[in-house]
């Protein structure tokens, strides 16, 4: 129904032997594109960049701690209210 909106009368007359991908075979309906990329792609890409922090994180940890100095310097104070 939206199709007919959009499209001219000359392109709805060009696709009138078009099938939907339902019944047909082509390799672009039983392999959508669309499917890699906006989903298979960004996971892959988020689990590469958490598996790459993790290693960082963890080897700095085991050698000199230099990306933890807001953990390790302990210079906070606590400061209690009198009660």
């Amino acid at each position: 129904m939206g199709f007919n909106l959009l499209a001219s009368s000359y392109d709805r007359s060009q696709n009138q032997t078009a099938l939907f991908c339902q019944r047909n075979e082509k390799s672009a309906c039983l392999h959508p594109r669309p499917l890699i990329f906006a989903i298979y792609l960004p996971f892959a890409l988020i689990a590469l960049v958490t598996a790459s922090l993790f290693y960082v994180l963890s080897r700095d940890w085991k050698s000199k701690r230099s990306l933890f100095g807001h953990v390790t310097r302990q210079e906070v104070r606590i400061v209690r209210g009198s009660s």
